[in-house]
């Protein structure tokens, strides 16, 4: 579309007919002399000038012109084409002024614009000039404009009639004036099945040497829309428009011809708009205007500038295997070259993707920009805001973070940035998304997400944190890729996401660890249920009452079944080590078995942990403890351990006799032999209950130098002990806060 000369053609559209008839009226005044300069001195008046006429035939009952030419100022031609004009034209009721063809080529100057309140002047005085009379014209091209055909104006005195059709629309124009000559105009558009497209009704009263056209307008866009296509007004991917608009609209066209005519209009809703664009040969977006305010615009002649505004507009568009997607606009403004900025809000219900799980999730545009030129648009907005309500990852609901994004769309790809923050700073992401309309494939990557458990606790990210387990300190980590595919048959994906944990320090209940690090790989694939690589965990320190240190696994775990497969567990603990062998833990199952074998467990330190002062005791044991795991309980049945060779001794009594049984009892005999006992041999069976109750059947062989170094010893004793109390009095001995502290510290 060009330059500044659509004005003209619009223009010449508008008044063709009366430039047609004035060409006629003079024309035929001349009769007798037609020629170039006989045209001309006629049409100086009209701003035009005729630079050929060519007469193909002259009879006594009316001319043949084969072609007339004419040029405005502005270097705009018009063609007229074989055209047959009765000798007694004027005047004469019933005759017929007949054209062919009328061709509109555009020039390159822009020298204002047309005399507008003439030319509707000139139109309303032509049945009374030419009462009775008819012009026809067979066809009219205009550039950048749908074809004119069957152009026909009555000059009947009462109610004058134009026709023509574009397209496949006929359009009806009558004009009848009342008894204080102002006029009325009915403007109708009829389908070829005689659906009306378009009326018009308006008043045109004069004034000030001018007129003032106002009046009510309905339109159907359904039927319009080859035409709106062929004007350029929508798109040619709209493959459907149906909706009935009702409104109004004025304008005055004031004497003053330098000054610009502008049209006001606001239409309505009558019916839900309902709206499909082919954005590309795979992809159709289906939009329904489900309510609006009314669309106020504005045009402008001569520079046919336009704006039109919306304060308001709810519709669900459907697009790339999202359907229904509630959109709401705000503050829509669109001007000429379809520019249109407006803010713009999304809600999706239930969104899922791999583990990641959003009740809601609300998109919030401040100013979308959008442009269309060439049959080709393109949207973006940077101050885009991303809601996110009830959010859960892997079944955890967290607190959801800001999210501010930068959104571009076109005709066949989306995209957006994502930045994910807390206003503490303990939690960043950034998230690239990308999706190709045309393929319905699209990628998305998450880029070193950080959450600071030193500034944002592991309570404190997660929504409503039931359970006494917390973190405190260190670093989580996430990095991701997942790509996809929205077909007819569905959404498929994959991808993968690691996880990071790097010196995490916390607590559960009054139990303390540090140095927590670990690497979490997960696949995703919509075939099949999220996969985890084999997870290597080290922690420096758990401290239950007394530090467990160095903690080495490798699991696997299987989200869906709720398990982990353990490859490997050990841990240095009573100056000794523990190792587990490989086991299936279930979280679903009545229970679990694993088998713990201890190597060198140093006896000074077990006996230290019931703060026995009278006993002394030297050596280490090792040993296989079966453990089973039920409903949150321990159980331990008959695990064993022995001493490591060579022994050691045992001293019971050592810092006095106070209490010591010294008779000839059993318990005096054992009391007088455990003074000062060396035994080669130790061993015991270990049992542990629900109730928390260890015990202990220990036998022992060895000697008492003090009673008879020669006589060997065998002793059979049994030791009780409430574990959960024990390690509550440990635990109660020192502050967990202290133990972190201490630890991080280093």
């Amino acid at each position: 579309m060009a330059k500044r000369t659509p004005k003209i053609v619009v223009a010449v559209a508008i008044v063709v007919a009366v430039l047609l008839l004035i060409a006629a009226i003079v024309i035929n005044r001349y009769r007798d002399s037609i020629a170039l300069e006989v045209a001309n001195a006629a049409l100086s008046d009209n701003e035009m000038t005729v630079t050929d006429v060519s007469v193909s035939s002259i009879r006594a009952d009316f001319v043949r012109f084969a072609e007339i030419v004419l040029q405005l100022p502005s270097g705009t031609v018009i063609r007229v084409e074989d055209i047959s004009l009765p000798v007694r034209f004027l005047g004469f009721a019933g005759s017929t002024l007949h054209i062919d063809r009328v061709i509109v080529i555009p020039g390159d100057k822009d020298t204002g614009p047309l005399h507008l309140a003439a030319s509707l002047q000139a139109y309303l005085a032509a049945p009374a000039t030419m009462p009775g009379a008819t012009v026809e014209v067979d066809e009219v091209l205009l550039p950048d404009m749908p074809t004119v055909r069957n152009l026909a104006w009555y000059a009947d005195e009462l109610n004058p009639t134009l026709r023509a059709s574009i397209g496949n629309i006929d359009v009806f124009v009558t004009t009848t004036q009342d008894e204080d000559e102002n006029y009325r105009a009915s403007v109708r558009a009829l389908t070829a099945n005689d659906v009306e497209a378009l009326m018009l009704g308006f008043e045109i009263l004069p004034m000030d040497g001018g007129y003032s056209l106002r009046g009510k307008t309905v339109v159907l866009l359904e039927p319009l829309l080859p035409v709106l296509k062929a004007l350029g007004a929508v798109p040619q991917d709209i493959t459907s428009l149906v909706s009935t608009l009702n409104g109004t609209f004025e304008t005055k066209l004031v004497a003053n011809e330098s000054l610009p005519v502008s049209v006001t209009t606001r239409q309505q809703l009558d019916t839900v708009l309902q709206l499909a664009y082919q954005a590309t040969e795979e992809t159709l977006v289906d939009v329904t205007v489900t309510e609006s305010a009314p669309v106020a615009a504005t045009f402008e002649y001569p520079s046919l500038d336009w704006t039109a505004d919306i304060q308001n507009a709810r519709l669900l568009a459907s697009v790339a295997g999202f359907n229904a997607l509630p959109v709401t606009l705000q503050d829509s403004h669109c001007e000429s070259g379809l520019r249109c900025n407006t803010a713009v809000s999304v809600a999706i219900d239930q969104f899922d993707v791999g583990a990641l799980s959003v009740e809601r999730v609300m998109l919030t545009v401040e100013s979308m920009e959008f442009v269309s030129q060439d049959d080709n648009w393109n949207a973006r907005s940077i101050d885009a805001r991303l809601t996110l309500h009830g959010p859960s990852y892997a079944g955890w609901r967290f607190v959801p973070p800001a999210i501010v994004a930068e959104v571009a769309a076109s005709n066949d790809k989306l995209s957006t940035s994502l930045h994910a923050s807390t206003p503490e700073g303990g939690f960043a992401a950034r998230i690239e998304l990308s999706h190709d309309l045309a393929s319905g494939s699209g990628t998305m990557t998450l880029d070193n997400a950080v959450l600071d458990f030193d500034i944002l606790n592991l309570s404190e990210a997660l929504d409503s944190w039931p359970y006494e387990f917390d973190v405190s300190s260190g670093h989580w980590t996430n990095n991701g890729a997942l790509n996809w595919n929205i077909s007819d048959s569905g959404l498929t994906y994959s991808g993968t996401t690691t996880h990071g944990v790097d010196s995490l320090a916390g607590q559960y209940g009054d139990i303390g660890f540090v140095g927590l690090n670990g690497e979490l790989i997960m696949t995703l694939n919509s075939d099949a249920d999220p996969a985890l690589v084999p997870v290597s965990v080290a922690v420096e320190l758990i401290d239950i009452g007394f530090p467990i240190e160095d903690l080495q696994g490798r699991f696997t775990l299987d989200i869906n079944e709720r398990a982990a497969s353990v490859e490997s567990l050990s841990m240095e603990l009573l100056g000794g080590e523990v190792t587990v062998d490989p086991f299936l833990y279930e979280l679903n199952a009545d229970s679990n078995e694993l088998l713990l074998r201890a190597s060198h467990i140093q006896l000074p330190l077990m006996v230290g942990l019931a703060d026995l002062d009278s006993v002394e005791i030297s050596g280490s044991v090792s040993g296989e403890i079966p453990v089973t795991l039920k409903n949150g309980r321990v159980l331990i049945d008959k695990g064993h351990l022995q001493n490591d060779p060579p022994g050691g001794m045992i001293r019971y009594g050592s810092g006095g006799d106070a209490g010591v049984a010294n008779d000839g009892s059993p318990l005096g005999i054992v009391t007088r032999t455990l003074r000062n006992f060396e035994y080669e041999v130790l061993t015991s069976e270990v049992n542990y209950s629900e109730e928390g109750d260890l015990k202990l059947q220990m036998r022992l062989t060895g000697i008492n130098p003090d009673v008879d170094a020669t006589q060997p010893v065998i002793l059979n004793l049994g030791i009780e002990n409430n574990v959960p109390q024990m390690l509550r009095s440990l635990q109660a001995t020192r502050s967990i806060e202290d133990v972190l502290e201490k630890r991080l510290s280093r």
